[in-house]
């Protein structure tokens, strides 16, 4: 098909077009850099970019162990310092977390301690008003005893006076019988 018979519509792609674009890509790549930069030293690289149908493959490459420890060497030159520079403040920042942590726990057994504190102050408060308590109650109970006992000598000498009174009554009241008697038994032998 012609392009200058094609139709707006519709865009034609020419195969051999399509197989540039994935060289360009593959020489613009940083593997490929890399790959021209290590040829140079050695000359030994393969690079197939395309399927035996024509259409674009990934880069089969090929190179001696040489170039790879270089290549090695040089990534690891580019980044093992900022890695170790990053496990060290990794380190470090766990240091002081595990530093964080402890203090955190110190004070909250401080906290704690101070929550016993609290309710034992609490307790004890409670303990001196129940011992002011107990102290009315024992003085009420003495001053009830006491009067129990003073009560209990009252009722006593109450009693025996009551019974001096009924001994002297009853006494009164028979010294009165013996009289009346005595005057009834005058009175009778005098009649006959």
């Amino acid at each position: 098909m012609d392009s200058s018979k094609a139709e707006p519509d519709q865009i034609v792609q020419d195969p051999s077009l399509n197989a540039l674009e994935t060289e360009k890509d593959i020489k613009d790549s940083p593997e490929s850099a890399a790959l021209e930069c290590a040829s140079k030293e050695k000359g030994s690289i393969e690079i197939e970019s395309t399927k035996p149908d024509g259409e674009a493959n990934e880069a089969d490459v090929s190179i001696d162990s040489h170039t790879i420890q270089l290549l090695t060497d040089g990534f690891m030159a580019k980044f093992l310092p900022s890695l170790q520079k990053a496990k060290s403040t990794i380190d470090q920042i766990k240091n002081s977390q595990s530093v964080l942590i402890e203090t955190v726990s110190q004070e909250i057994s401080k906290f704690t301690e101070c929550h016993a504190l609290k309710d034992l102050d609490k307790t004890m408060a409670k303990a001196k008003l129940y011992q002011s308590k107990l102290m009315k109650l024992r003085k009420e109970m003495t001053n009830l005893h006491e009067k129990s006992r003073k009560l209990k000598k009252r009722a006593l000498k109450l009693q025996q006076q009551k019974q001096k009174e009924e001994l002297t009554r009853a006494h009164n009241l028979e010294k009165e019988y013996e009289k009346e008697r005595m005057l009834t038994a005058r009175l009778a032998p005098a009649s006959e």
